[in-house]
């Protein structure tokens, strides 16, 4: 590595010095070059033993056979928006605001039995514990002074406190 390094600068000194003196079309191999022939000389005769490229050229940047159209997938993969399924998207997050807690007396010996008095959006609902609102939120707990609820698509939990 350290020899071709210094070849190179010896090359652009020479070069820069004014020796331009070009290769002859029927270059000799770098070894069969006399001792005293100028580095540039040199380089000329081995660049002029160097295979031709070939016709084709790799292009790190697409996949073989594929084309940058579907982001380097093969067209016959590729296809219309209209072919994809239609996923539905998540409900959107209702408002839901706890109005008060009713609680019964339960049987002799087990805790009062309570339901929430929730608004969902613009509609009043009594829920007792285990309720789906909305589609997506689990009544959990009711306690004294809040309720529960679990979100069913991310599992989030929500506390909301009486006003």
């Amino acid at each position: 590595m350290l020899r071709w390094a210094v070849g190179l600068g010896v090359c652009l000194m020479s070069a820069c010095a004014g020796d331009s003196s070009p290769a002859p079309a029927g270059a000799l191999p770098v070894d069969e070059l006399p001792e005293t022939a100028s580095p540039l000389s040199r380089l000329s005769s081995a660049l002029a033993h160097m295979p031709a490229p070939a016709d084709r050229s790799r292009n790190p940047f697409r996949f073989a056979g594929g084309s940058a159209r579907h982001g380097g997938l093969p067209e016959s993969e590729g296809g219309d928006a209209s072919d994809l399924p239609e996923v539905p998207l998540p409900l959107p997050r209702p408002e839901i605001r706890v109005l008060g807690i009713a609680s019964d007396p339960g049987p002799s010996g087990a805790g009062p039995r309570r339901t929430a008095i929730l608004q969902v959006g613009g509609e009043l609902v009594l829920a007792p514990a285990g309720t789906l609102l909305a589609g997506r939120y689990r009544l959990t707990r009711i306690g004294e002074r809040d309720v529960e609820l679990v979100d069913e698509v991310d599992r989030g939990v929500q506390r909301l406190p009486l006003p």
